[in-house]
């Protein structure tokens, strides 16, 4: 295959890569996932868990947290200064994620809910569901008082929001790897330590993901850790790795074989393969069409980043969706909440998510000089 033969350093330099049309099919298979406990009320009906234990949307959420490793890493390692680092990343997940929270109480959870408009604002459970949200320092909140009552999985009014809080604590983990290991290293000897830490931690959260997987104990805190730091020494190591074809066939044939043999031995490999098998995906399949063809998929790049907005508002729509039109099928459901994401996702990107990255230069100039040095 073209290209396939060149180390994940020389693709990924520059932004000649899928990384936002995977984000989008990855919050699709949240979407879809999704729609099977929306319609019926049970978060294990989803046919793939007996096949494969797990399901798409687990899967999604696990590629966004090895994009996240590998992106942060690398936009942390490039920082000048931690103030800079902190910074982008709050301006990429807060004002959005505050919009989102002021709409899903005050005009979605507020109308669907079965409380009066007095009832509703002085509800504890309100505030908890927006100062809890709005930080994501204490976790997470799905619940809004009365809202979506009569639903198959009532009162519920956006339980994808958990993953954020993850998310925020492994940016605050590696950056303070980082920091740390300015503290005992410089330059060259700085990275190699870097490297090698978040290396070792990688290990670490996917044996502990593993054991607990046997044990019948999962927990998401290592799954997603392990999935991050993977993504993340896949940037530390990428001069070193070879995005290769025929290896990838190698793992999805493997991937295969042990989904005949049982629902754990598959998740052994999937985890093993599946960080190569996304940055495969990321940067060759655009590059063999562009020899091809004059259409290329990167082209998706220009249409801009939808899929925080797809993250944030899809299982409110969802629910919306559920509550009038009683008895939609789950596929009907993806299809026509889909949509209505979409829309609302792309005013989200051009409304809110990038006049807030474009303010990062402004902020800087005015946050305090806390300057950490790097």
């Amino acid at each position: 295959m073209p290209h396939s033969h060149e180390s994940l350093g020389k693709l990924s330099e520059g932004r000649d890569n899928n990384f936002n049309l995977i984000r989008m099919v990855a919050t699709a298979m949240v979407l879809a996932s999704h729609s099977y406990v929306v319609t019926s009320g049970d978060i294990h009906s989803e046919p793939w868990v007996g096949l494969l234990g797990m399901t798409p949307g687990g899967v999604a959420v696990d590629g966004f947290f090895a994009l996240s490793g590998f992106l942060v890493t690398g936009s942390l390692l490039r920082s000048d200064a931690l103030r800079s680092f902190a910074v982008a990343r709050a301006l990429r997940i807060y004002p959005a994620l505050w919009v989102a929270l002021v709409v899903s109480t005050l005009v979605i959870g507020l109308s669907f809910s079965e409380f009066r408009f007095a009832e509703f604002i002085s509800h504890p459970q309100t505030w908890r569901y927006l100062l809890k949200n709005a930080t994501m320092l204490m976790g997470s909140e799905a619940f809004l008082p009365g809202a979506f009552a009569h639903n198959p999985f009532s009162m519920q009014v956006n339980v994808s929001l958990w993953t954020l809080r993850w998310e925020l604590r492994l940016y605050v983990l590696v950056a303070l790897m980082w920091w740390c290991t300015g503290r005992w290293r410089r330059g060259s000897n700085r990275e190699a330590t870097m490297a090698a830490l978040v290396l070792g931690t990688a290990v670490v959260l996917l044996a502990t993901t593993i054991a607990l997987m046997i044990l019948g104990k999962p927990n998401d805190a290592p799954r997603l850790g392990s999935m991050f730091f993977s993504g993340a020494a896949y940037w530390s190591y990428r001069r070193h790795i070879r995005i290769r074809g025929d290896w990838t066939l190698i793992m999805v044939a493997m991937m295969g074989a042990a989904m005949c043999l049982s629902p754990h031995a598959f998740e052994l490999v999937y985890r093993l393969c599946f960080p190569y098998l996304l940055f495969f995906l990321a940067f060759i399949p655009g590059r063999a069409l562009n020899n091809s063809s004059s259409v290329s998929i990167r082209n998706y790049n220009r249409v801009g980043d939808y899929s925080y907005g797809m993250y944030v508002y899809a299982f409110p729509i969802q629910q919306i969706v559920t509550a009038l039109m009683p008895g939609i099928g789950t596929w009907a459901l993806t299809g026509v909440a889909g949509a209505l994401t979409l829309l609302l996702s792309i005013v989200s990107w051009h409304m809110v998510e990038k006049p807030a990255m474009a303010l990062k230069q402004s902020v800087l100039r005015r946050v305090p000089m806390w300057r950490i040095q790097n």
